[in-house]
């Protein structure tokens, strides 16, 4: 239900900005020019709101479609503004839109605080949570309904106590705010737990509960939930730990329960217990490894939600759920294990989520959806080639069934069987056609030789999405070209097709994906105004693309050697993605004047890029190379100016290359930012005019095993991060790394470089360093770990065979937080200048064979939380003084040979392993 997310700054408005979104909201136009009797009060409530969009937008909300000035004076003349704040700290304009709300929406808007904050929500399993508390009740139809709780979650929109998520349109959020208005009007009755509750309060009142614990040994922090028998709903949130005592134990005595939600918890058995919860509605066990339900499930006869999404490990469904005549959500979704739907599924005439229907055998036939009229949004039949008699598949109704908006028809990816009959195959997908509201269709594994005549006919006017995937015997496309709201196109292994129609016309398509169609020789459709993405996977006889894209945006050619042009007028393109074709297919690219992204993977012929005709493209910012086997280099000098635009440079595997630019003065875009190589094997050296790239902020060479030395001139002072790793030839860090020149480097990673690396004695590191790895360095090398660090944060010590104590003497760096030390063959202590790191929060100590001491006056205890020593064979005994270590929160020592003594653990321990 729930997705973090980052909480956002309540940015203060001017008076005019305020006013325009108050007007925005409470009239639907930027001013009050024509509502003048309104205008004198709308300033007037304007002012009340301070200048913040939130007060701003729920006023706007309150008064929307409000044209009675006595509506708005009520609102500026009300007491709310006056009010004292009572120590709750809630806005008085965001108190007075929740006072004007309606009953009903005032109950589903208190509900809402037990959601937590900086997190998005799912608005459907609201809505369900709504209708399990039975908030949703509709007098006219006289029965609950999610319709009516959709209508009450816009009617809270509107009024902007929800907003949608920027990230994920299905998605919403409340603002801190806003939850904080929910958590004071329902103080009483909902309540939301962070690991531990006070335990000098009172609970018996509280009726809704939510709560995440981080961890793992907690039950201690829930004993006050017992004290609760009148809760009404339970939701453990994602990724919580709990005590298994809470499912056996807590959970069957809540019996006033109607949700409860145990999702991500890592159990596999639900006890039978669960059977007695009388009252409950709504029951998720999404993303847990549970393999069966219990039988008494079918005792859960109120049961109207069971969600089982991504229970990976589910075997089957109880026979007896068939009797749960109230159930209308069942969520399957992701349910690999899952080999057959229950016995008389069809009972349940009041489903409305089926995402998933299996065909099995005997009792278990497609003829069992039927009567499961009420079906909405997704269902996915699999294993089709267990439908025996025709007829069934005609009885499934699907004509009927026009709640059904996405449609997947999919058999066994199985050809080989003797049991597979194209023939029968072909009359079972032309009984299966779906209602003409249906917007989606994939057709997977299909064995027959033609599609049905009712795939691509004009009736289906909502079709905005078809996917053809793995039907080997098809040849002949169907005439989609009849679909004419169509958006995306997708036909993958489709093995026999020779040609795409090219004369059907597409015209609201946008995206259009092909993939592994070998025999492909054709021309593609020309007609697509509105294409936006085009992906060709895997189709190497194929030599065209299509002429005229003047709305493509993203293009994306893998694996087809025999394509050598792109088409002209690119205008519009901004990622380009070419894998596995030859260079000439680069002639046009220049006309891609909107280019922003390339990239060029396995390209034959490739030499360097300006005699492949794209030094033009003057808006590049992002360009990636690899395994281009003939590479020499990238450009000439005198192509620099060409790339001004050029923020992101990656070369990866690339063996031939010598050198980045063909040139003396080696000059590399001056705009660059981040600069990645890996596994040039012939790189010898890096351009001269590195240093003069003032904007470069990361820098990355891994795996160039010919690579000597850095330009003489050093690296540029903007470098923030610098990585460093397997580069063998390597025989000294870079100037302005020594020496402590870079002001502004922050991590350096120097890892699987020569032992033999020259330090200066005296050598320092930039103190501006905040995360620090290093490996195979000599106790000269490491002596710069003594010299000023002071911002050092982490640090990493890794195969450094001369260190055999650590630190040696006292080690400057107050800030660090985490340490750790591993295949350090020699190390034998830990000394007592281990207590100058007083921020230490993280120490590991990894696979050092001879490490036996911890220091005599213990290890830094005042912050400390995670300690862990693995494969430590030497290791006899844990620090002293371990019971001091307050904070200690995680210990976990594995494969070494030391005792835990009795009473020598830390109080606040929340998890520790012994192995």
């Amino acid at each position: 239900m729930m997705g973090t997310t980052p909480a956002y700054p309540l940015k203060e408005l001017s008076y005019n900005e305020c006013l325009y979104v108050f007007a925005q909201h409470a009239l639907g136009t930027r001013s009050f020019d024509e509502h003048f009797e309104l205008k004198e009060m709308g300033e007037e409530i304007v002012k009340r709101c301070g200048g913040l969009p939130l007060a701003a937008k729920a006023l706007g909300g309150l008064l929307r479609g409000k044209r009675n000035p006595n509506a708005w004076k009520e609102v500026l003349k009300s007491e709310i503004w006056d009010l004292p704040d009572e120590k709750s700290n809630i806005l008085p304009a965001l108190r007075l839109s929740y006072l004007h709300l309606p009953p009903h929406l005032k109950r589903c808007f208190g509900y809402c605080a037990i959601l937590p904050k900086d997190r998005e929500f799912d608005r459907n399993k609201l809505v369900l949570l709504w209708m399990a508390e039975g908030f949703l009740y509709d007098p006219k139809k006289m029965e609950e309904t999610e319709g009516l709780g959709h209508q009450y979650f816009d009617d809270l929109l509107s009024r902007s106590f929800f907003q949608q998520s920027n990230d994920n349109k299905s998605y919403y959020i409340m603002h801190d705010l806003i939850i904080d208005l929910a958590r004071f009007v329902s103080r009483e009755t909902c309540l939301h737990m962070v690991d531990k509750l006070e335990s000098a309060k009172s609970y018996t009142k509280i009726r809704h509960l939510s709560f995440i614990l981080h961890d793992r040994n907690t039950f201690q922090s829930l004993q006050s939930f017992y004290e609760m028998k009148s809760l009404r709903t339970f939701l453990s949130l994602n990724y919580t730990y709990l005590s298994s005592k809470v499912v056996h134990d807590l959970v069957p005595k809540l019996q006033c329960l109607r949700a409860l939600s145990l999702t991500s918890y890592d159990f596999q058995v639900l006890p039978d217990s669960i059977g007695a919860l009388k009252h409950l509605r709504y029951l998720d066990l999404s993303y847990t490894p549970i393999k069966r339900l219990p039988n008494s499930v079918d005792k859960l006869f109120n049961l109207q939600t069971l969600m089982l999404r991504h229970c990976v490990e589910l075997i089957e469904l109880p026979r007896g759920i068939c009797n749960l005549l109230n159930l209308r959500y069942l969520d399957i979704t992701g349910t690999s294990s899952l080999q057959e739907m229950p016995p008389h599924i069809g009972n349940l005439t009041g489903l409305c989520m089926l995402p998933k229907f299996i065909v099995g055998k005997c009792n278990r036939r497609i003829t069992e959806l039927k009567k499961l009229s009420n079906l909405q949004g997704q269902l996915h039949i699999t294993s089709l080639e267990n439908v025996v008699d025709i007829g069934d598949a005609d009885s499934a109704n699907l004509k009927h069934k026009l709640g059904v908006t996405e449609l997947v028809l999919q058999w066994t990816n199985e050809f080989s069987s003797v049991f597979r009959n194209s023939s029968d195959e072909e009359q079972v997908l032309n009984s299966l056609r779906p209602h003409q509201s249906l917007s989606s269709l994939s057709i997977r594994s299909f064995g027959g030789r033609q599609f049905p005549l009712w795939l691509g006919d004009a009736s289906f006017t909502s079709m905005v999405q078809v996917e053809l995937s793995t039907c080997p015997q098809i040849t002949l496309l169907p005439p989609l070209g009849r679909l004419h709201l169509l958006k995306r196109l997708t036909i993958e292994r489709l093995t026999a097709v020779k040609e795409v129609d090219s004369v059907a016309k597409f015209p609201k398509l946008r995206e259009f994906r092909i993939r592994y169609c070998p025999k492909l020789v054709g021309k593609l459709p020309t007609s697509l105004p509105s294409l936006e993405e085009l992906s060709i996977f895997g189709c190497p006889r194929l030599v065209d693309l299509p002429k005229g894209l003047p709305s493509l945006k993203e293009l994306h050619v893998l694996n087809c050697p025999q394509l050598v042009d792109l088409p002209e007028g690119l205008q519009s393109l901004i990622t380009l993605s070419i894998i596995g074709s030859q260079e000439a297919v680069l002639r046009n690219v220049s006309y891609a004047t909107s280019l922003t992204t390339l990239e060029i993977a396995g390209m034959s012929g490739l030499v360097r890029l300006d005699e492949a005709k794209i030094k033009t493209l003057g808006a590049l910012q992002v360009l990636e190379i690899r395994n281009c086997g003939e590479l020499r280099y990238l450009w000439a000098d005198e192509t620099n100016s060409d790339y001004l635009s050029l923020k992101d440079l990656k070369i990866h595997q690339c063996n031939q290359l010598v050198s980045l630019v063909n040139g003396e003065e080696g000059l590399l875009p001056c705009n660059l930012e981040s600069l990645n190589i890996s596994q040039c094997r012939y790189l010898e050296e890096l351009p001269s005019g590195l240093s003069n790239l003032k904007s470069l902020q990361y820098l990355s060479i891994h795996s160039c095993a010919s690579l000597v030395s850095f330009p003489a001139r050093g690296l540029p002072d903007s470098l923030i991060t610098v990585n460093i790793e397997i580069c063998r030839s390597l025989a000294f860090l870079p100037e302005g790394i020594i020496g402590g020149k870079m002001s502004h480097l922050e991590e350096l990673y120097y890892i699987g470089c020569p032992p033999s690396l020259r330090f200066s004695p005296n050598g320092r590191l930039p103190d501006s360093l905040k995360i620090l790895a290093v490996d195979y360095w000599t106790t000269q090398s490491l002596n710069s770990l003594y010299y000023g660090l002071s911002h050092l944060t982490q640090l990493r010590i890794d195969n450094c065979l001369e260190l055999e104590s650590f630190p040696e003497r006292e080690l400057p760096i107050p800030t660090l937080i985490s340490l750790k030390i591993s295949y350090c063959g020699r190390l034998r202590s830990l000394t007592n200048h281990m207590q100058d790191l007083q921020c230490l929060q993280s120490l590991q100590i990894c696979c050092c064979d001879q490490f036996e001491l911890f220091p005599e006056m213990g290890l830094p205890n005042p912050k400390l939380v995670s300690l862990k020593i693995m494969f430590c064979e030497n290791l006899r005994s844990l620090p002293s003084q371990m019971q001091n270590l307050t904070s200690l929160r995680y210990l976990e020592i594995s494969n070494c040979r030391v005792s835990f003594p009795e009473g020598c653990l830390p109080p606040n321990l929340a998890e520790h392993s012994y192995v």
